[in-house]
């Protein structure tokens, strides 16, 4: 596992932030078929100081690190702690525009380091659910959240249920 961390660690240095580990490469320590694989490949991110931010079975794990730490709290908790401390009896309205400001946020501190910050599908699906929306209404409240926020967003379908977000200053 030492070894793998190490790999990652190089791996992100220079231009990228982030390292993909394709499937086989995984395979030498988890199998396959072991019960809570993608579980454990999280937990093995946090022990050594990553975050799995992508998992696809039989595909690849991308992991990042997480945000530089403010005053010993990392950006991410902070506003994962803001949505916790929301109000629970505002309306689902009031949440969804909060929650979309917290988000907003979030990229917004993103593109002050980088030139554009992707947004997986877990991130997506919590502000836009595929249960609630069709496609292209998904994809037209994306646009219109980046164009009030003075961004162009690129939208990515790979797969049926692995869309990407990319959020790019204009």
């Amino acid at each position: 596992m030492e070894t793998l961390a190490k790999q990652i660690e190089e791996r992100m240095h220079g231009t990228w932030n982030h390292c993909m580990i394709r499937d086989e490469e995984l395979q030498r320590i988890w199998p396959i078929q072991e019960e809570d694989r993608e579980e454990k490949i999280a937990q093995f991110a946090t022990k050594y100081g990553f975050r799995l931010r992508f998992y696809k079975k039989g595909l690849c794990a991308i992991f990042d690190k997480w945000p530089p730490q403010r005053g010993g709290l990392t950006l991410h908790r902070f506003l994962i702690g803001e949505l916790m401390n929301m109000d629970a009896r505002d309306d689902s309205q009031v949440d969804q525009a909060r929650s979309l400001e917290t988000l907003a946020r979030h990229i917004e501190w993103h593109l002050k380091e980088r030139p554009f910050y992707i947004v997986f599908e877990d991130e997506i699906d919590r502000y836009w659910p595929t249960e609630k929306l069709t496609d292209t209404e998904r994809e037209r409240q994306i646009q219109a959240f980046a164009e009030s926020h003075g961004w162009n967003a690129f939208i990515h379908n790979t797969d049926p249920d692995r869309t990407r977000a990319i959020f790019l200053r204009k």
